[in-house]
Parts: C-alpha cells; sequence; structure tokens
C-alpha cells in the first residue's frame, strides 16, 4: 500500500488533484461574478458545477496513466525511471497552483472592497425574458426610458427569530416592521400592509401563494438572531413569478449599527429592484437614538398590537422607560399617545375626555421633535376621531397616509371619520380602497363585509373566503347578522365553536349566537355567561330597572363609570322615571353639545340626548323637546339622503318623531324598520316608547308580523313557534 501511495506522488496525483480544486473554485468565484452583468441564465452556476465534478475524476486518471516528457505526452508505463521529468513537473504545478491562490486572493479583496458581486447581481436581478412582472397603475409605472417591467411591489414578511430566547420575537418582528416603513416611504414602491404580510407569520406556505394573495411581485424574508450586544440579520429578496433570488445578505453587527443595517438592506432591495427614486424623502430617515429605548419601543408596539387591557398598559410603561432613557425620541411620544388614546377607543377607561387630553400632550411632544412622524400624525388621527372631530381628524389622517401609504388601519379610521361626517358613500370607497391594501386585516375584512351586506351585497364578500377558516365564521356570522338570518347566525355560530379556535375567538362567536338567540329567534333558553358583564346587567335591568335605579340612582352621572352611565340611563327610561333622567343629563348640557353627526346609538352623546329629548316631552317640556329632536331629526334626514341605511339609526328616528309630537311619522319609521328584519319582539317590551301606539290596530299587525320574522327563522333550525309573551 505505501509504494501505491509513493506511485501517486511520484506522478504529481495529489498535485494535480489539488491544483484542479483550486482551479475549480477560481472558476466558479469568476463564474459568479460575471454571470450577472454577462445576462447568462440562472443555470450557468449549476452547470459549471457540474462540469468541474464530472471533470474532477478524469483529471485524476489522467493525472496517474500519462506523463509529461521532454518529448510530448506519453503513458506513464513508457517512461523509463530515468527519463521522467516527475519532480520538475511536480514543481510547476506547485507554482501555478500558488498562483492560481493568489488570484483567488485577489479577487475576494477586489469583491469585498469594490462589492462587485452586490453591484452586478443587482443590475441583472430582472425577470426573465418573456416573464410579464406585475406594475402598479400607471401613475407610478416606469419612464418610457427603462424599456423593460420591473417589479415594483414587496411584501415583507415577518423575519424569524433565531435566537435562543423566545421571548425576542418582538425584536424580529420591529425589524421586519422598521423594513417595512422604511420602504413605505419610497413612492416609487408599493409595500404590502404590515397585518396582511405578518399574517403569515409561522406558517410554510409558497412564496408565489403568499405573493398572489398579497398581490406583489417580490417578498422579502429573513431572520434574525440577537445574542447579548450582537445581532445577526440575513434578508433575502426573492421575485413570486419564479422563486429565484434577487439579492441575499447577511449582516453581523453591534446592537448599536442597528440603524444602519436598517438603511442599508432598503438600500439593497431598491438597488435590486432597479427603482429608479424621485425626489421624495431620503431612504435613511431613522433616527439614531439609544439601542435600549429602541428595544424599548419595539416592545411597546409588540403588547399595544395585542389589544387587551394588559397589553395596552404593558405598551405605555415600556414607552414611559424608553422615554426615561432618551426624553427627546419622537416615535415613543407617538407611541405613548397612541396607547393612551387606545384606553378609551377600546373601553379600557372610564375617564376620557383625560384621556384625550394626556394623548394631545404627548402628541405636541412628538410633533415638536419631529413634526413629519407619520405615527404622531396617525395618533392625532385617532385622537380626532374618538372625539369625533372628523374634519380634523381627516386632515391628520390624510397627511399620515402621505407619510406611510401601506398603513391599513390609516384607511380603516379614515372610512369612520368618513362616516362621521354622513359620507356613505366616500367611506365605503374607502373601505374597498383599505381592503387593496391590507385585505387580510381582520377588522377591515370585517368592517367592508358587514357595509357591503348592509347595501345587498354580501354574497361577493362570502365568494372569496375559505370554509373552515377564522375570517368565514367571523365575517358570514357578521353577514347574516346585518341581513337579518339569525337562524343562520346560530347555526354558523354552533359549527364554529366546534371548530379550533381560540379563546378570544370563541367568544365573539358565542356573543353573535347569544343575540340571534335572545333577539332574533325570541328564544328563552340562553347563557348570560355568553355576553359581557355590562350587556348582561342590560338585560337583566330591562326585566326589574327598579333594582339597578335603588342601586346607583343617588349618584351623579360623573361619580359613575362608563358602565354604569349606561346601565342607570336604560333603567330610569324603562322604569319611567323621566323626571330622574333630565336630572342626571343636566350637567352634560346636552341641550347645547349634541351630536351634528348621525343620530345613532352608537353615540353615546346622541343615544342620551334622545332619551332626553323623550323624556322632556313626557314632563310637559315639550318646546324643550322639539327644538332638540328636530335639530337631531334634520341629522337624521341627512344622513339618510346620503344613503346610510335606516337600521344604522335603529329606533332613533321613531322616538324622536314621538318626542316632536309627531306619532303618526314615527309609526312610518317604524314601519320602515321593522321591514328591514331588524326589529326584534323584546323590543316592544323592553322599550316604553311604543306604549304611544297601543290601542292601534295597525300596530298590533306590525307586531304580529315581527314575531311571524322570529317563527319563520326558528322553524329553519326546527324550533317550535313563540307566541308574544313579553319578556
Amino acid at each position: 500500500m505505501s509504494s501505491f501511495f509513493s506511485e501517486l506522488k511520484r506522478r504529481n496525483v495529489f498535485r494535480v488533484a489539488i491544483a484542479y480544486l483550486v482551479l475549480a473554485w477560481l472558476v466558479l468565484q469568476v463564474t459568479d461574478l460575471v454571470a450577472p452583468p454577462l445576462g447568462l441564465p440562472e443555470w450557468t452556476m449549476s452547470m459549471v458545477i457540474f462540469l468541474g465534478s464530472v471533470g474532477f475524476p478524469f483529471a485524476l486518471l489522467f493525472a496517474w496513466a500519462f506523463e509529461l516528457t521532454p518529448e510530448g505526452l506519453k503513458r506513464s508505463e513508457d517512461v523509463e525511471p530515468t527519463e521522467s521529468i516527475a519532480p520538475h513537473t511536480g514543481s510547476r504545478l506547485k507554482q501555478v497552483t500558488t498562483a492560481l491562490l493568489l488570484s483567488a486572493v485577489i479577487i475576494l479583496l477586489l469583491d469585498r472592497q469594490l462589492g462587485l458581486s452586490e453591484r452586478w447581481q443587482g443590475e441583472a436581478a430582472l425577470p426573465e425574458a418573456g416573464v410579464e412582472a406585475t406594475v402598479p397603475p400607471a401613475d407610478e409605472s416606469l419612464s418610457p426610458d427603462d424599456g423593460i417591467s420591473l417589479p415594483r411591489s414587496i411584501a415583507v414578511l415577518p423575519f424569524v427569530n433565531m435566537s435562543d430566547d423566545a421571548s425576542q420575537e418582538y425584536f424580529s418582528d420591529g425589524i421586519s416592521e422598521e423594513l417595512l416603513n422604511g420602504l413605505a416611504k419610497i413612492r416609487e414602491l408599493r409595500v404590502a400592509a404590515r397585518t396582511s404580510s405578518f399574517a403569515f407569520k409561522g406558517k410554510n406556505q409558497d412564496i408565489s401563494d403568499i405573493a398572489r394573495q398579497l398581490k406583489v411581485d417580490t417578498v422579502l424574508e429573513g431572520s434574525v438572531r440577537k445574542a447579548g450586544q450582537r445581532v445577526r440579520i440575513t434578508a433575502q429578496l426573492i421575485n413570486a413569478d419564479d422563486g429565484y433570488h434577487l439579492w441575499s445578505e447577511t449582516y453581523d453587527r453591534d446592537l448599536t449599527d442597528i440603524f444602519a443595517v436598517q438603511d442599508e438592506i432598503s438600500a439593497a432591495i431598491v438597488d435590486a429592484l432597479k427603482i429608479h427614486l424621485g425626489t421624495g424623502p431620503e431612504m435613511a430617515v431613522t433616527r439614531k437614538t439609544d439601542v435600549e429605548a429602541y428595544n424599548l419601543v419595539l416592545q411597546g408596539r409588540h403588547s399595544v398590537r395585542l389589544r387587551t387591557k394588559e397589553g395596552v398598559e404593558a405598551g405605555l410603561e415600556y414607552y414611559q422607560r424608553a422615554l426615561e432613557i432618551d426624553p427627546d425620541y419622537a416615535e415613543a411620544w407617538a407611541g405613548l399617545a397612541i396607547a393612551t388614546s387606545l384606553m378609551t377607543a377600546n373601553g379600557l377607561t372610564d375617564t376620557p375626555d383625560d384621556t384625550y387630553r394626556l394623548a394631545q400632550s404627548y402628541l405636541d411632544r412628538a410633533f415638536a421633535l419631529s413634526p413629519d412622524l407619520g405615527d404622531a400624525h396617525a395618533g392625532q388621527a385617532l385622537v380626532y376621531l374618538n372625539m369625533e372631530r372628523a374634519e380634523k381628524g381627516l386632515e391628520s389622517v390624510d397627511r399620515a397616509l402621505q407619510i406611510n401609504p401601506s398603513q391599513g388601519v390609516l384607511y380603516l379610521w379614515k372610512s369612520h371619520l368618513l362616516m362621521q361626517l354622513l359620507e356613505w358613500d366616500k367611506s365605503l370607497a374607502v373601505l374597498e380602497q383599505a381592503y387593496l391594501v391590507d385585505p387580510l386585516h381582520p377588522s377591515i375584512a370585517v368592517s367592508r363585509a358587514t357595509r357591503l351586506a348592509d347595501v345587498g351585497r354580501g354574497d361577493e364578500v362570502l365568494a372569496d373566503l375559505k370554509p373552515g377558516s377564522w375570517m368565514y365564521y367571523w365575517i358570514g356570522l357578521r353577514v347574516a347578522n346585518s341581513e337579518a338570518r339569525p337562524a343562520s347566525v346560530y347555526s354558523l355560530a354552533e359549527e364554529g365553536l366546534a371548530g379550533d379556535f381560540n379563546e378570544s375567538q370563541r367568544e365573539i362567536m358565542r356573543r353573535l349566537r347569544f343575540w340571534a338567540v335572545y333577539d332574533g329567534l325570541y328564544h328563552d333558553e340562553y347563557d348570560l355567561e355568553d355576553i359581557p358583564r355590562h350587556n348582561a346587567e342590560m338585560i337583566q335591568a330591562g326585566r326589574d330597572p327598579q333594582t339597578v335605579v335603588a342601586r346607583i340612582g343617588d349618584r351623579t352621572f360623573a361619580e359613575l363609570g362608563e358602565g354604569d352611565q349606561h346601565l342607570l340611563v336604560f333603567s330610569l327610561v324603562r322604569a319611567q322615571k323621566c323626571p330622574d333622567l333630565v336630572a342626571l343629563l343636566a350637567p352634560l348640557r346636552l341641550e347645547l353639545r349634541h351630536s351634528d353627526g348621525i343620530a345613532t346609538s352608537e353615540h353615546d352623546e346622541d343615544a342620551y340626548a334622545i332619551e332626553l329629548a323623550w323624556c322632556l316631552a313626557e314632563t310637559g317640556e315639550r318646546d324643550r323637546a322639539h327644538r332638540l329632536a328636530s335639530r337631531m331629526m334634520s341629522s337624521y334626514r341627512r344622513s339618510l339622503d346620503k344613503g346610510i341605511p335606516i337600521t344604522w339609526a335603529g329606533s332613533s328616528p321613531v322616538i324622536l318623531s314621538l318626542a316632536m309630537g309627531q306619532p303618526d311619522e314615527a309609526f312610518a319609521y317604524l314601519e320602515q324598520l321593522v321591514a328591514t328584519g331588524t326589529f326584534s319582539v323584546r323590543d316592544f317590551h323592553v322599550a316604553p316608547y311604543f306604549q304611544a301606539f297601543a290601542g292601534r290596530p295597525e300596530f298590533e299587525q306590525l307586531k304580529a308580523a315581527v314575531l311571524h320574522r322570529a317563527n319563520e327563522q326558528r322553524a329553519i333550525l326546527g324550533w317550535p313557534p313563540r307566541q308574544d309573551e313579553g319578556l
């Protein structure tokens, strides 16, 4: 065996193998550099590797079987040992190998210093010939000079947390979001909204399928590994049509360089997509701050998005801690304002006025530090939305959308603001726009579905949903509810509750099932545990309002929490204690402050003003009642003229007409409302207003029609018919 290895060495087989491998590696490096600018096909590298692998054994066999002599190439067995120049050939091979290694080092140094590979790959990252890339609308298209359609839309998927600590998830999500926001500032690039992109988190789904659902041409994905003060970010840009990588890079940096890395990645993507930037804002817009403060802001955003009381409170704490480190951190001030506003918007606090003032003070600080901060303008829009200052809110939300046009929730807020101005058609159009920008945002999808169902377009919404999914049940339930089909609500909720859904989703289904059973199906077998406590208290107050009045009726309005305010107003009306109600609501000065928006129980002041108008009439204050009710009725008529369905106002026009001393007009509105199918038998028994129609034959016919509709729905489920037995 030793003689065999000696012979291999004598015939330079080992040296040939080393030289071959070095040469092959050098060829691969050169091919990788020059293939993109030369326009060589994607399979070029694979072909070079294949040919090199096939050639390797032949090179070894050739080195063994043949020897180079002064007379030329001869078979090794024909060369006498005394005539062999193998040692000289070996020396030459050693020199060649050394030269190849030096060439490789030079190429590596040039690539590292000049960035040749990234530059050439970026220049070549175009769709293959014959592959049509999807482009945005014409106003965003490339100039004719470019001569080719290029990818101009992107989705940033949540980067995978590769850290040992699972709690670092907020950090990888935050990096993804920062990249998304940075890219969204480039007006030449359409970026899929965060909520829709993050809907694919943790799902092993084909990139092409994701791109199809998000309507984008390219997808950015990656991973983040954080260890101590070091972070490794790997990012790769993928062409959705063929799955090929347009660009990829790994960054190993200190945490202090995190902002620079984000800017580098954004710049590399722009380069890879060959986007010609206009005269808009610079890409590197992230203000440098303390890394720990930045970390806390990421945690704050992560917590606030949970939309739970605990999550929002945790977010407030994170933002405050960030500001202790960096008092001039505008993003933290804006985040603090949004979280504070959400405490009221989501019913997590009973002091809305104080909350809005506090949120505004935070926004003032944010604007002073960064007047063009998108989050600050978004926060301002939310404050105005909650305060029902629609005109000012529209100004703020439009400015926020100019800065970040891919933030889907801003379109949703704009839609709500337009509704406050009774702009039904414009509001629906903005909702459709929101759905295009952020199709997988749950609130957007549900709001759009409900609104379309209100105008008889529920079927087109349901056709796009995947049976068995959460959105299928959620939107299906909302559509069935809007279309006054309680039997369908009940059946769909029962089906959904048998599925594998989380507790919050199951709670929504139980709640909708309850109202279908209680109101629509007029059924007595229900569980008050299926609905929030304040709803259960309202039902019990409908049966026994005196108990509620005895418990909290001696308090002033300001002393009551928001839930008890609703409960006491309802109980006083139900018990027909109108003088007490007028006294309770006097500090609100509703006759001066009533909303100019739609007269609907969705707005607290409107609801209280409606009850006040009715009670003023009942106590003989007919002039005051007429003034208040007529102003609100004019608002209602404007909303009807603008196309808002009568169901959105509920019983409001009926009650207001009664307060104005117009029972015939009130009854006409009641007939319209009953015709929609949304009126319940129980409504006749709970609300005292309808006693004004007692004794009218047509009123008894109306009640019978409502009961008949409920029994038709019960029959669908195989339930026996009910008689009108009151509560």
